[in-house]
């Protein structure tokens, strides 16, 4: 089960939300469970806490022992840091209470004293291993991600109309929602700043995001109806279907809108890095909504600095919570994931502000305090938790490798060439739209009744992933995409395509000479979630044999076969079957027995991998439990389960033909 988004899963000790329940619920019917947040704090510490429980409520149970390891965590990082910084060639002495703890916690071996570099990678592994939040949680930073633009702030002080002098407080900070819906435009001092900025950079595109649905629908009807400026909306009351129009309207390069006019929901799942220009309508009153506003740009891809437009009213709660986030939090041009935690603090004196504008003194304060605050959280998470998690979350040596297998993926075409054959042997219709990019719909000779993945509507499909990052409209194939895997699938498991046959024009050979190309693979039948593919063999085998039963495998490579040979029409490919079919089942059979006296080997091999990868598992868990207590002896037994289960399924292997090729030689 994956749950995006999943800062929404509010809890506290007293009430719960109903989204949070229903999530617990599902957690103990799925075999895994992934949660997704680009702000897992929001909420505060306690809602960080509920969403850890459903991973894991053994392991955090209570809300007082998880504030309690926050303790441990500086220690543990200053040791980590030591082992880290001192140069290679140096050895590394250890303090008599460090020492305690690194006993305490990975073992009585340990002696303080680190000659070798590559004896402390594996003591910081073992670190990092035990102290439980990154066995749950991987977050990864600015700091150790690269690829994230500058942020430039540019603020503009209007004019209160007088139609909102009279509203107080948070009222204020939404002054619209509290007026009549289609006569606000019309004296808004904000509208009129939009329309004069928007007309001033046409070729501009722009992001606009507020607070209220009815904001945004009226904003969108101004610009569209009065003002002529080209203008979508996204917002709560539109079908996905509306709201993916309304993105790709606005995405078109060369006829969409000029600006996307947003409610709150454009500040989560949508992404817009091919912007740099976001509009602030208004301020939410959640530093961690804001961050997800600003986010929406602010991503790994953008390629230029962000400019972040902010109109607001002068001496008005507008102008306060403006100044707290820019000079109190810093977070206009710097992210700052604890904007809750430091909010928290400080909402009973912002509010109080808010109905004070006048009072310099208090707000000045209210700001130095946010300062003062913010810095020494950022000092505590720098060196407790956040920063064991950023060690532990990237990788780099591992991350690098990824990243240029998946770059070197993406640039091979085999994937469009493989999908391209398919659609025109199952007859799907497919167009170029541009380049790298397929407009896909079912055919009206398609050969099935479903042709997996295929919307019955039709679908715009692209290979480039910069492209997929800009239209999200769009599907992104990859191998893994469930289009082409589904695919694949179909091709190994349908009667369509695994069988034919074919003439080979070679001279040398008898005319009439029957070869008999088969594909076997190794299958289990198995709960998905014990992965045993991953220990069976990847590539099927293949057997080449003759009218005698001679295996020609090694000598005529598939290849240099395949290129040589021709189709033939259906009914004579029948007189064919028809008149060789003893000789035919007899190729079979020995293929199969050739196959069959390889199964035995094949099943020993994947059993030596899964015990192998599992032992590795069940080892560490079993260490780790003697020093660590969040290591549950269910844990243990799991990996002992899972273990049995996997070589029993293994043992239990069986063979499947996929594929076969009938071949006679022609003169």
């Amino acid at each position: 089960m994956i749950v995006d988004e999943a800062h929404h899963l509010t809890w506290s000790p007293e009430a719960p939300s109903k989204a949070y329940d229903l999530i617990k619920h599902l957690t103990t019917q799925s075999t895994g469970v992934l949660l997704l947040t680009a702000t897992p704090e929001q909420g505060g510490i306690e809602g960080h806490f509920a969403r850890l429980h459903l991973l894991d409520p053994a392991r955090f149970h209570s809300l007082d022992a998880f504030q309690a390891e926050d303790n441990q965590y500086s220690q543990i990082r200053s040791i980590v840091k030591t082992l880290l910084e001192t140069p290679k060639n140096e050895t590394v002495q250890l303090n008599k209470e460090d020492i305690a703890l690194l006993i305490e916690t990975i073992g009585d071996t340990v002696t303080g004293t680190f000659e070798t570099y590559d004896q402390r990678l594996i003591a910081i592994e073992s670190i990092l291993d035990i102290h439980g939040p990154g066995r749950e949680v991987f977050r990864n930073t600015r700091k150790s991600t690269a690829g994230f633009p500058r942020r430039l702030t540019h603020t503009y002080p209007l004019a209160l109309p007088s139609e909102y002098q009279n509203l107080n407080g948070t009222a204020s900070l939404t002054p619209e929602y509290h007026c009549n819906k289609q006569e606000w435009p019309h004296f808004d001092t904000r509208i009129e700043w939009l329309v004069g900025w928007l007309k001033q950079n046409k070729q501009t595109k722009c992001l606009l995001i507020c607070h209220e649905n009815n904001t945004a629908i009226e904003i969108d009807k101004y610009l569209n109806l009065r003002a002529g400026i080209r203008s979508t909306a996204f917002y709560e009351g539109l079908s996905i279907i509306e709201r993916d129009r309304a993105a790709a309207y606005f995405s078109d390069e060369e006829c969409g809108a000029q600006i996307l006019v947003c409610s709150e929901i454009g500040s989560e799942g949508r992404n817009f890095q091919f912007l740099q220009d976001l509009i602030l309508f208004d301020l939410p009153m959640n530093p961690d909504l804001l961050e997800q506003r600003i986010g929406r740009l602010d991503r790994i891809g953008q390629k230029d600095t962000i400019n972040i437009h902010v109109p607001y009213f002068e001496h008005s709660a507008q102008s306060i919570l403006l100044d707290w986030y820019h000079k109190g939090l810093q977070q206009f041009d710097h992210s700052f994931s604890a904007g809750y935690i430091v909010f928290q603090s400080f909402s009973s004196r912002l509010e109080d502000a808010f109905d004070r504008p006048e009072d310099k003194a208090l707000i000045d304060n209210l700001i130095k305090d946010t300062m003062a605050a913010k810095q020494e959280l950022s000092q505590h998470r720098e060196s407790g938790r956040d920063a064991l998690l950023e060690l532990n979350s990237c990788r780099t040596h591992i991350a690098t490798s990824l990243i240029e297998q998946i770059r070197t993926e993406e640039s091979d075409q085999n994937i469009q060439d493989y999908l391209c054959l398919a659609f025109d042997r199952y007859g799907v219709n497919y167009e170029t739209h541009s380049d790298d990019t397929l407009i896909l719909s079912a055919g009206d000779d398609l050969r099935i009744d479903h042709f997996p993945g295929l919307d019955p509507d039709g679908m715009t499909v692209t290979f480039n992933r910069e492209r997929a990052l800009t239209r999200e409209d769009f599907q992104f194939l990859t191998w893994e995409h469930p289009l082409v895997s589904g695919v694949m699938e179909m091709v190994l498991t349908s009667e369509f395509g695994n069988a034919c046959v074919a003439t080979l024009p070679i001279k040398k050979l008898p005319a009439g000479s029957l070869f008999l190309e088969v594909w076997y693979s190794v299958t289990c039948s198995a709960p998905k979630a014990l992965q045993i593919d991953q220990y069976l063999p990847i590539t099927p085998t293949r057997f080449l044999i003759d009218a005698t039963g001679k295996d020609l495998t090694k000598a005529l490579a598939y290849d240099k076969l395949n290129a040589i040979c021709q189709p033939i029409k259906k009914d004579i490919a029948r007189t064919i079957i028809q008149r060789a079919r003893s000789t035919i089942e007899f190729m079979l059979q020995v293929a199969h027995e050739m196959m069959e006296s390889r199964l035995p080997d094949y099943k020993a091999s994947a059993s030596k991998k899964a015990e192998s990868y599992l032992n590795k598992e069940l080892y560490r868990l079993q260490s780790l439990s003697k020093v660590n207590k969040s290591i549950r002896p269910e844990n243990i037994e799991y990996i002992e389960r899972k273990k049995t289960t996997c070589l029993n399924a293994i043992e239990h292997a069986q063979l499947n033909l996929q594929g076969l090729k009938l071949m006679m030689t022609t003169d």
